[in-house]
């Protein structure tokens, strides 16, 4: 299933064959719209220059064959002459099997736009001269091996052959089965087992390149002094699309440079739902478009995202191809003739494909949020050290015997006191590295205050207690929790410095040099250590320490004061105590859901339409979490 792999021209076998197997597959159209969606995906990422590329490449590779260097390094690594191999590309069979591709026999079949999973597929053909390949299953009377193991080999084995020019080792002894009776391929039920299921939500925030934009706007100017009859004449264009609520609406457009228009609608950004489909909502983030995938009510397969993501590339097409239909550089649009505000936007679509993507994810087991917890914690103390924001590092030692002591310090039965520790710890620190004490949290944070943590909480902190509590909550033993707590406080206050200071003094922070003045640092012990890694002021470690708990608390950060608000909001079952790292709000959980919600703060760069960055980073973070 990687990339790069050469491709051929259309597929020239009869569109009525039907696989050889146990019985005859009648041609059938897959009318989902989970479907639809993915096909209209494919047909755009079967346009891009990439793909084109792949075809050029490999047309000289023969028709029907494998492409040579491919070809070559399976033989080489299998020992199984690959000469009757036939590709059919841009072929409709896969599809009517719920499939993007698969291989059977000698043959091998990939879907319109299915080019990069040639490799896996040339690897499963091998495994099936091998006889090692039995069907599992039954798909419309074909015989099918969805075998996971076999799966993850053609993965690894056929990511190896494409990336290998190995010369051609034959042992001659060993062929492909013609008309071979079961079929492997990338199945929808395949690709859900391999990959956990989550609960997560995507934003995708497109390039603001070329000026390509959203505004919320409102009238002002002259427009209000128009007649009815002059307002519905403004408009120039109209098209059908949905709303905010995904009804579908007549909104109505016209350049914005027009003489009804220039200067009659104006507004400052913000955040707003312009239109949705379903779970995929088009929204502006401060003038900038965000496509948003919103969490599904319970756990799905991995597919489901692939699936949404080719929503949004298909929703982002129908409105830029309604937009082109203006012809101007900017657009007003709106849902009626006279629109109050919140019913129109300023829509500039620059030419850019390019965009960054964010994932969120709701964990409900105790090891996996205080994995995430760890983790996130030791990005920030480690940064400099971490290669760049998109990776994920394993929690850091220091991190983890801290978290153990801290919660050795406190006995309640029936608690999990290491994960309860692990936020109150991730918390402070992450207030002492961005100087923002807990009540500077919310609205207009700066995004690069939130990206200390690679993983950054998004839900209220009592979601921890629940989750850590083996039995359900009530005010008897959430107050015993508390009291536990605060005993310790000052044990487990003295344990965050320290590590603090220990990370300080070895990994370095990245405070700027304007902080240090005479007030924050009067023995400029603190400045000193930030020099290099390995400096440590006359008098060790205990200086360090007394200078870094001066330096924050100089500058509103004092850890007691930060652990007492962060323990006020782990324990406040009524959600309202927030004086905590948060964003703009808290995520939600209905009923008695004990996730806790976390937002991958790596924004890895993507492109429209195929957004192959994005899936293949939902799929590490959530097979990771």
């Amino acid at each position: 299933m990687k990339a790069n792999a050469p491709v051929h021209a259309p597929d020239t076998v009869r569109p009525d064959a039907v696989p050889a197997a146990h019985g005859a597959v009648a041609a059938f159209e897959d009318r989902r719209p989970a479907a639809a969606a993915q096909r209209q995906l494919m047909q755009m990422a079967g346009a891009s220059a990439r793909v084109q590329r792949q075809r050029d490449l490999a047309a000289s590779a023969g028709s029907g064959g494998l492409p040579p260097a491919l070809k070559s390094s399976v033989e080489a690594m299998s020992g199984i002459s690959m000469d009757a191999a036939r590709v059919h590309y841009n072929s409709a069979r896969p599809a009517q099997l719920g499939a993007l591709a698969y291989a059977q026999g000698s043959d091998i079949h990939l879907g319109p736009g299915q080019e990069r999973h040639l490799p896996h597929e040339a690897w499963h053909l091998v495994q099936q001269a091998q006889g090692r390949v039995t069907a599992t299953m039954q798909q419309k009377g074909v015989a099918i091996n969805d075998d996971q193991g076999l799966e993850r080999e053609a993965d690894v084995m056929g990511a190896r052959a494409q990336s290998t020019q190995l010369a051609s080792e034959r042992t001659g002894g060993v062929t492909l089965a013609h008309g071979g009776r079961v079929l492997q391929g990338l199945f929808d039920s395949v690709e859900n087992a391999i990959n956990n299921k989550r609960k997560a939500g995507v934003e995708i925030t497109e390039a603001n390149a070329a000026g390509n934009g959203i505004l919320a706007v409102a009238p002002q100017g002259g427009w209000a002094g128009m007649t009815a009859l002059a307002k519905a004449a403004a408009w120039t264009h109209t098209a059908n699309l949905p709303d905010a609520n995904g009804a579908l609406t007549q909104w109505h457009m016209a350049d914005a440079a027009s003489a009804a228009m220039a200067g009659n609608f104006g507004g400052a950004g913000g955040k707003s739902v312009a239109m949705q489909w379903g779970s995929v909502q088009m929204t502006e983030d401060y003038g900038e478009f965000e496509w948003i995938i919103r969490h599904p009510s319970t756990v799905v397969g991995i597919t489901h995202y692939r699936d949404e993501l080719a929503a949004i590339s298909a929703a982002r097409g129908d409105v830029r191809a309604a937009l082109a239909g203006v012809g101007a550089a900017s657009i007003v649009i709106a849902r009626n003739t006279d629109p109050a505000a919140g019913e129109a936007y300023l829509i500039t679509p620059g030419a850019t494909n390019a965009a960054s993507s964010q994932i969120t994810f709701e964990s409900t087991d105790r090891a996996v949020t205080k994995r995430a917890l760890m983790e996130g914690l030791s990005h920030g103390l480690d940064r400099r050290n971490i290669p760049n924001r998109a990776s994920l590092a394993d929690a850091d030692a220091d991190v983890a015997n801290t978290v153990a002591t801290a919660a050795a310090r406190v006995a309640v039965a029936g608690v999990d006191m290491e994960l309860i520790m692990a936020y109150l710890i991730g918390d402070v620190c992450h207030k002492m590295a961005v100087l923002i004490p807990g009540n500077g949290w919310g609205g207009a944070v700066a995004a690069n205050f939130k990206q200390w943590r690679t993983l950054f909480p998004k839900s209220h902190p009592s979601q921890i207690m629940f989750q850590a509590m083996d039995a359900p909550p009530t005010q008897t033993n959430i107050g015993a929790l508390n009291g536990a707590i605060a005993g310790q406080a000052a044990a487990i206050v003295d344990d965050i410095v320290d590590l603090f200071a220990s990370k300080l003094w070895t990994m370095r922070m990245e405070w700027s040099p304007g902080h240090f003045d005479a007030a924050s640092d009067p023995a400029g012990d603190l400045f000193g250590s930030l020099q290099g890694p390995g400096i440590l002021p006359a008098g060790g470690m205990p200086a360090l320490r007394v200078a870094l708990d001066g330096f924050v608390t100089y500058h509103g950060v004092a850890p007691a004061a930060e652990f007492a608000n962060a323990l006020a909001a782990v324990v406040d079952y009524t959600g309202t105590a927030a004086d905590v790292v948060k964003s703009t709000g808290f995520a939600t959980h209905s009923g008695s859901n004990k996730g806790f919600a976390f937002e991958d703060r790596a924004e890895v760069a993507t492109d429209f339409p195929g957004l192959a960055t994005t899936y293949a980073r939902i799929k590490e973070v959530l097979n990771r979490y």
